[in-house]
């Protein structure tokens, strides 16, 4: 039981990890866009009337299917893990 929460804390950071890697990406990009528009008034093109933002990833229980192969994943490894270092150790 002791591993599996073990796994399930290490799925739980690699989560926020990634989640936060994205979002730290996305500032830092977004404070050094510096538009060309002296370039741009050669290409003028029409835009859409609506403007949708953020991306629809279909079910909202994504992140806790993932959360759970993560979690399988990780004692996957940490079990193999024990397992070969009790073979080396003993």
């Amino acid at each position: 039981m002791k591993m599996v929460r073990k796994a399930f804390v290490a799925s739980f950071l690699i989560h926020i990890l990634y989640i936060g890697f994205t979002l730290l990406t996305g500032y830092i990009l977004t404070k050094n866009y510096e538009p060309d528009f002296s370039n741009e008034w050669d290409s003028v093109v029409v835009l859409q009337s609506e403007v949708a933002f953020g991306v629809h990833r279909g079910s909202p229980l994504y992140f806790a299917f993932t959360h759970l192969a993560g979690t399988v994943l990780c004692w996957a490894i940490l079990y193999t893990w024990s397992k070969v270092s009790k073979i080396k150790g003993g």
